[in-house]
């Protein structure tokens, strides 16, 4: 009754999970349509389905006993509860990218204005390519409606969240370009300069910068070129 390829798909997913999501999504569907309880477990012989009616004894629903209108209903369920499970994965993996700052490819625009960005990340394994949204919020004033589809810009993750809805889920990358984070991170990493914060800023307009060292001044231009920003950059010993 269920594809080994939908099964395959989540093969990231530990096994009791993806049974638990089966059993879940099955039960659930089973008891809509027949109006009644439903337990579903797997067993050795296949999925075990029974009904548990107000009155009278337990019923015992087998695979041929459900058609194919059913079946489509049944198989959409199992992969909308394999998707949640797969987000949840997915969001507790990707958590540590929260804090980050990473560079985006701008993908286009969604319909209440937030930027769609492409982020590629890569290990020894695999690579993979992520889909963030900035939303019109978190973009600075002199940068809306402004971004060049296909162009790099760097990004602050501000979350990253599991989103389920009745029919899919996905994990939401949360960015933004408004963040006192985004410049203070860019300029550590291009100086290697540990400690640098940013004290205040104003997107686009005047930020102060507060560091234990110099930095040289052809990175403070380069990222204040990148944010927009007018850096006033304070020694502290």
């Amino acid at each position: 009754m269920i594809p080994n390829d939908i099964l395959s798909f989540y093969s990231e997913l530990k096994r009791t999970d993806v049974m638990e999501a089966v059993e879940l999504a099955v039960a659930k569907v089973l008891t809509r349509t027949f109006q009644m309880p439903f337990t579903v477990h797997f067993t050795q012989d296949g999925l075990k389905m029974t009904g548990l009616p107000h009155c009278g004894e337990p019923v015992e629903i087998t695979p041929d006993k459900i058609g194919k209108k059913l079946r489509r209903h049944v198989l959409f369920t199992i992969e909308v509860e394999l998707q949640k499970r797969q987000a949840l994965h997915e969001a507790e993996r990707l958590r540590q990218l929260q804090g980050k700052v990473l560079q985006g490819v701008v993908a286009g625009y969604e319909a209440d204005g937030s930027a769609l960005v492409e982020m590629e990340l890569s290990n020894i394994y695999r690579r993979i390519i992520l889909l963030g949204t900035c939303p019109l919020r978190y973009q600075p004033m002199h940068e809306r409606n402004k971004y060049t589809a296909g162009k790099v810009y760097h990004w602050f993750v501000t979350s990253v969240l599991p989103v389920a809805s009745e029919r899919n889920a996905k994990v939401r990358i949360r960015l933004s370009r408004t963040s006192k984070e985004l410049p203070a991170l860019l300029l550590r990493q291009m100086s290697g300069i540990e400690r640098i914060i940013c004290h205040r800023r104003i997107p686009g307009g005047p930020a102060e910068i507060i560091t234990a060292r110099k930095i040289p001044k052809d990175i403070i231009n380069s990222v204040g070129k990148e944010t927009g920003d007018i850096y006033r950059v304070r020694i502290i010993q």
